[in-house]
């Protein structure tokens, strides 16, 4: 884990106003030198 610079575990989400998770277990390590993008829709909540 050194060279990790993000890692989140089992993460969930959900805007106040809806019942579901817009997030619902998600991990991830992002690891120094790497990239990462998101990508989705224009108003998707990226």
């Amino acid at each position: 884990m050194g060279d990790t610079i993000l890692e989140a575990r089992d993460v969930s989400f959900s805007y106040e106003a809806e019942e579901e998770n817009a997030l619902d277990g998600l991990s991830l390590t992002i690891e120094r030198g790497k990239r990462v993008a998101f990508m989705g829709s224009n108003g998707s909540g990226k």
